[in-house]
């Protein structure tokens, strides 16, 4: 090989970085088809017609150890929603019943004084009045028959200035 091009060659390799020669293949991202709240619960019908009669839920699969609901979106997609008897055949590590603490299922609405009218009226239990707050949200609380809590949200404008504590610095 002729010096000048052994010369061209280090000159190329040189302004190479270590990354290219290292770099692997990034995985292409997780395709994610839907996603959804799967509910342990002992009162599986009970909460099935709670979903159906407020929410307007239908039945995607039925059966008496696992219940699929759906709700269409505004948007066309759909959301989904599980509920399952403790006593499944899935294994114990989908054995615990959920106990009612630590996580809400918040439902976004376009009018939560409609919303809270309507599940007045219709017996749904009110655990917390319907209330503007200042972080920007008019909501109020009801609760599934196996304890499930759920936020009724309407998205409004939060008060001047009330985020500017909490912002990530």
């Amino acid at each position: 090989m002729k010096i000048h091009n052994v010369f061209a060659l280090i000159v190329v390799l040189s302004s190479l970085t270590v990354g290219q020669f290292t770099q692997k293949k990034e995985a292409a991202p997780m395709k994610i088809k839907n996603v959804f709240a799967l509910i342990v619960t002992e009162k599986l019908f009970e909460c099935r017609d709670f979903y159906i009669k407020h929410f307007g839920f239908t039945v995607a699969f039925q059966s008496t150890i696992y219940i699929q609901l759906s709700v269409p979106s505004e948007q066309g997609s759909s959301f989904d929603l599980a509920l399952m008897p403790p006593n499944h055949p899935f294994g114990e590590d989908y054995r615990g019943k959920f106990n009612g603490k630590g996580m809400y299922l918040t439902i976004e609405v376009a009018d939560a004084a409609a919303a809270y009218g309507k599940l007045k009226a219709e017996g749904a239990p009110i655990l917390y009045n319907l209330k503007n707050e200042d972080w920007g949200q008019r909501h109020f609380l009801t609760k599934d028959p196996g304890g499930m809590t759920i936020d009724i949200v309407e998205s409004i404008e939060p008060a001047a200035g009330y985020y500017d504590k909490y912002q990530v610095r």
